[in-house]
């Protein structure tokens, strides 16, 4: 009777086992990195979707601030409080000089979100236009969007416009890497 005499291990199970270990650690470590890109990705549109709402905001409280009147001599070529006089608001909206906050109106209405401290900050500056419009007879079914309604002016009159430049901050105020610009021109009486 023969018996085998025990050969030496050759380790090749070892070998593939950790093989198939460091492959299973490779796929889990990009599986992570995937999940943790979508986290900022998301984390970046939903900030950047708090920004719009604040800029939005901004633009809402300019908006009322014209329908409820604002006095002609506010408007100044330094842009004091954030009324600059036709030709002399900021050219370059999205220059950090522009916003200084001695050229800006902060809006009052904020935008209140989870994990946020104090809501959101938005910012924004009207610059009255040398442009008026008369909306007497000829133009009687304009549109008023001023008010949040689409309705006919009644009684026409003379109207200003103005344009408005509001900047709206994600969480993290004025240090947030993410902004929204929002410009519109407005009629109002005057």
């Amino acid at each position: 009777m023969f018996v085998n005499a025990p050969q030496k291990q050759q380790g090749s199970v070892l070998i593939v086992t950790m093989i198939i270990m460091f492959t299973l650690m490779i796929l889990s470590l990009s599986g992570a990195q995937k999940a943790l890109m979508q986290e900022k990705m998301t984390n970046s549109e939903r900030n950047s979707h708090l920004a719009f709402q604040a800029a939005e905001s901004a633009l809402h409280e300019a908006e009322k601030a014209l329908v409820n009147g604002i006095s002609d001599s506010l408007f100044v070529s330094s842009g004091s409080q954030g009324y600059f006089s036709a030709g002399k608001a900021p050219i370059d909206i999205f220059a950090d000089t522009s916003w200084q906050d001695n050229k800006v109106q902060e809006a009052t209405v904020q935008v209140q979100c989870q994990g946020c401290d104090n809501g959101l900050l938005a910012k924004y500056y009207i610059e009255k236009l040398d442009i008026k419009k008369d909306l007497t007879t000829s133009n009687a079914n304009t549109i008023n969007v001023l008010d949040d309604r689409y309705i006919p002016i009644e009684g026409g009159g003379t109207y200003t416009i103005y344009k408005v430049v509001a900047k709206g901050y994600g969480r993290g105020g004025e240090e947030a890497a993410e902004t929204r610009y929002l410009v519109s021109y407005i009629y109002a009486n005057g």
